[in-house]
């Protein structure tokens, strides 16, 4: 793995944060998660962005936004009493097998 991929993985772990701390802004009333949600956001698109030097645009933002939606919902299941169902939970294995796939079959 080259070490643009592993700022995309960064970059990706950085959005889980971000949706996260977004969870506590409150019309950004609550200061310190507004302020921690937009250094996310930030570091997450400066990581974006430099992953792109090497991997084209499409498949970083494919990366990154699935990277950021399955750890958003898996975080909401284990940290935050969220609910799925199996069909769910099946789906969204699926989801991140297939942007595993994608990877390990880019970096080849």
């Amino acid at each position: 793995m080259t070490i643009y991929w592993a700022y995309l993985i960064a970059s990706g772990l950085l959005a889980v944060g971000m949706t996260t701390a977004a969870r506590f802004v409150e019309g950004h009333g609550a200061f310190w998660p507004t302020v921690i949600f937009f250094n996310l956001l930030l570091l997450s698109w400066l990581l974006l962005e430099r992953a792109t030097i090497a991997i084209p645009w499409g498949t970083a933002f494919a990366v990154w936004a699935g990277i950021g939606a399955v750890g958003t919902v898996i975080l909401e299941l284990v940290c935050f009493g969220g609910a799925a169902g199996f069909w769910q939970m099946f789906f969204l294995g699926v989801m991140a097998l297939g942007f595993v796939g994608y990877v390990v079959t880019s970096m080849v």
